[in-house]
């Protein structure tokens, strides 16, 4: 393992503004099928961090591809009185919860994003 230098982050540009998203598979007990999952952008994550309450259902809206929560006709045939409430109103609260956190994996919240390599004490 290397230590990141400015002229190692010069040399990566290209790969680190070319990275892809990460994205997952996630089985749903409760509906019995699967979903895909992608890790959010910092704007998104930002506004869900800004939320009072219902971040996990604002991470849910935007971190689910598949299905897409947001989609017209999902959100006509749900018709909830915000668009979070579909996520709800589809999965089970301690379902919610559990793939909210997968998302945030996702956007390099889990334990294992960095690890502490050498911890120094200061006099």
């Amino acid at each position: 393992m290397s230590k990141l230098t400015v002229a190692e982050l010069l040399k990566r540009k290209e790969d680190v503004k070319g990275r892809r998203k990460s994205t997952a598979t996630l089985y749903v007990d409760s509906l019995s099928a699967e979903i895909e999952i992608t890790e959010l952008s910092p704007d998104i994550l930002g506004e869900a961090m800004e939320q009072s309450e219902g971040n996990d259902d604002y991470c849910l809206l935007y971190g689910v591809t598949e299905p897409k929560l947001l989609d017209p006709e999902l959100q006509a045939a749900y018709a909830p009185t915000q668009p979070t409430e579909v996520v709800r109103m589809i999965f089970r609260p301690g379902e919610v919860q559990a793939i909210a956190a997968e998302i945030l994996k996702l956007s390099g919240y889990g334990s294992n994003a960095v690890k502490v390599v050498e911890a120094k004490v200061k006099n």
